[in-house]
């Protein structure tokens, strides 16, 4: 998320107007570009948005899938006999509790601009 404003330092103008080329240039390094730009384009205020209010939804994006992934893995850690499945749903229960965490700690930097 704050990469936003930092892989894209000459357009570091919060209140640009984020366009089609900002949105490439700035996903354009990522592992899956397309899935950024889809995901980005999902929300219909993108095309409306400065830096700013495109952190501000990739930070919910990311909550939202967060969230719904870390309530989903923690019953499995509870309901699973396997020792080994355990280990390994326990281990990714603490890596996505971490990100929520992360995603948080993204709120209120953003929260703090």
């Amino acid at each position: 998320m704050l990469a936003i404003l930092l892989v894209c330092p000459t357009n570091a103008r919060l209140s640009m107007k984020v366009t089609e080329y900002v949105l490439k240039e700035i996903y354009s390094p990522h592992q899956d570009p397309p899935f950024c730009l889809q995901a980005l384009k999902s929300d219909p205020h993108t095309p409306f948005v400065d830096l700013v209010g495109l952190t501000n939804i990739s930070i919910h994006l990311a909550d939202v899938v967060m969230n719904k992934t870390f309530a989903m893995i923690g019953p499995l850690v509870n309901q699973t006999a396997d020792p080994k499945l355990k280990m390994q749903y326990d281990l990714c229960y603490q890596l996505y509790e971490s990100n929520v965490d992360a995603v948080e700690s993204a709120k209120k930097c953003v929260e703090s601009w």
